[in-house]
């Protein structure tokens, strides 16, 4: 009898300490990297080191995000979202972790100016603006500024409600229509040149200065010097209806084929094809064979 009680209670104190291990989890280190697209889509990528293993994982992302992926040690896990707090949980059975999330609701424009907002994060976080971004403010004032393929590279501590401001120079001009020149108008054929040299240099003088601007204003505080910074994969078109319709139909039913997602969605067939094979290449979703027939699922 004694030596039942014993193993009852020797199993009830495993069982215990188990349970405390996935009731709660404590990060060493964490990062954010928000990639902003030139239509104002936003990346938003966490890494995650855990510091027990195996431990449930709860952290708040923005809320209203379009699409959430979760992975620990490189494979993709399942989790739960509340789109409403921005509450996202899973468990991590290794020290590394990474979320993505992608918002369309982060940015938005007035004018020619964009403005972007991410609430109070608690870590360290790297904003990367499109290329040909010129910035009109910036908040908090202590960050960090670099440049990285052309593209403006901001830094800042944890603990800050980040907004910035900023317009896009357009990378190419497109010639508008220029009326019949009248007897006062006379523009020579060397005048039309020098014109349509001024312009380009005007819009790189005009990057230029915004740029060597952050960066005196940085030399004076000075600053540590910028850790490196990993681009993420840059997507080249922002997720439209037709991607989204495809990727709510997944979520829904877990696995369809193509001719499944067609009826679900009522895209064509090519435009579907097309789609697939983009959100595929985005590692958004995967597909596996059955049956001699591909089956789609989100990755």
């Amino acid at each position: 009898m004694a030596k039942g009680m014993s193993r009852y209670v020797f199993v009830s104190v495993l069982a215990i300490l188990a349970l405390s291990l996935l009731s709660h989890a404590s990060y060493a280190t964490g990062s954010l990297i928000a990639y902003i697209y030139p239509d104002g889509f936003t990346l938003l990528t966490y890494n995650l080191t855990i510091d027990y293993i195996p431990s449930k994982v709860s952290i708040y992302v923005p809320s209203n995000a379009s699409l959430i992926s979760v992975y620990v040690n490189g494979e993709p896990i399942p989790y739960s979202y509340d789109s409403i707090s921005g509450k996202i949980e899973f468990v991590a059975t290794s020290s590394k972790a990474s979320i993505n999330v992608y918002h369309g609701g982060l940015t938005s424009k007035t004018g020619l100016i964009w403005r972007f907002t991410l609430p109070k994060q608690d870590y360290e976080t790297t904003i990367i603006l499109p290329e040909g971004s010129v910035i009109v403010a910036v908040e908090p004032r202590n960050f960090k500024v670099k440049v990285v393929d052309n593209r403006i590279v901001l830094q800042f501590s944890p603990g800050y409600e980040l907004k910035l401001e900023y317009i896009i120079v357009p990378q190419t001009i497109t010639p508008t229509h220029t009326p019949p020149l009248t007897h006062t108008q006379t523009t020579s054929t060397g005048e039309a040149r020098r014109i349509n040299w001024i312009i380009p240099i005007l819009i790189i003088a005009l990057v230029a200065i915004s740029v060597l601007g952050l960066l005196a204003y940085k030399m004076i505080i000075r600053p540590k010097p910028p850790t490196s910074i990993v681009e993420p994969t840059t997507v080249e078109d922002a997720l439209d209806e037709r991607d989204k319709a495809i990727i709510e139909a997944l979520r829904k039913h877990g696995e369809l084929t193509a001719q499944e997602i067609q009826r679900i969605t009522g895209i064509p067939k090519t435009p579907l094809y097309r789609k697939l094979e983009k959100l595929e290449k985005y590692k958004i979703i995967a597909y596996t064979i059955k049956g001699g027939v591909k089956v789609y699922r989100l990755a």
